[in-house]
């Protein structure tokens, strides 16, 4: 019974960043598709399949300077937020 609150909290955030990651394929999807056209069919932007493994080494690389870092709120960010939001709408 002790294991059940660990467990559904490792669920929750899962499920949490599953649905995250979810909304932001779908909001973006037309923009993928494109992008991975272009990709393919130029040879001027057929590194691009590069970028998004390169940052993901990038961050990788960096991971323990990223886990020093503290996090914080600041409400500025909740503001730039629901602005790009209704940008992506409108």
């Amino acid at each position: 019974m002790s294991a059940l609150p660990g467990l559904r909290g490792h669920v929750g955030r899962a499920l949490t960043l599953f649905v995250l990651v979810g909304a932001l394929v779908w909001s973006y999807w037309p923009t993928l598709v494109e992008l991975e056209w272009n990709w393919s069919t130029s040879p001027q932007y057929s590194h691009g399949y590069l970028v998004p493994l390169l940052g993901a080494g990038m961050l990788w690389w960096r991971r323990d300077g990223l886990r020093k870092v503290s996090p914080r709120t600041n409400w500025w960010g909740l503001g730039l937020l629901v602005l790009a939001g209704a940008m992506r709408l409108g």
